[in-house]
């Protein structure tokens, strides 16, 4: 018996179906400069020292960010594990609650075996 709730996450599905811009949103970040899909303004981080002046950058098109104040850089879901302090896995599971989103998970080889058993008996 296989439970889909313990599978790993599929972090590659859930970037495809956030994308930086629900994460933007989500966390108030209002750009001050720049045209879609180069942004910058203040960091929306609540630990970052620029909270105030342009420091983070971010290309909603790649789905990357990066501040230049705190050093904080990644994609959207580095992004809401710093904004909310959280691990990686919990912050996935965070956002995905948070946007009504189902987390997708991905099959182990031994899961993937037996979905495939099931579907051939």
């Amino acid at each position: 018996m296989s439970h889909p709730e313990l599978a790993p996450i599929d972090y590659a599905a859930l970037r495809a179906q956030i994308p930086m811009s629900r994460v933007l949103d989500l966390l108030g970040f209002r750009p001050v400069r720049g045209r879609s899909p180069q942004l910058r303004g203040p960091c929306p981080l609540r630990n970052c020292p620029g909270v105030k002046s342009p420091n983070f950058s971010v290309n909603v098109q790649r789905h990357i960010y990066r501040c230049f104040a705190c050093g904080s850089a990644g994609n959207q879901l580095d992004l809401w594990a710093a904004a909310e302090q959280l691990s990686l896995p919990a912050a996935a599971v965070h956002l995905c609650r948070v946007t009504g989103t189902p987390v997708p998970r991905r099959l182990t080889a031994s899961q993937a075996q037996q979905s495939t058993r099931s579907a051939t008996d």
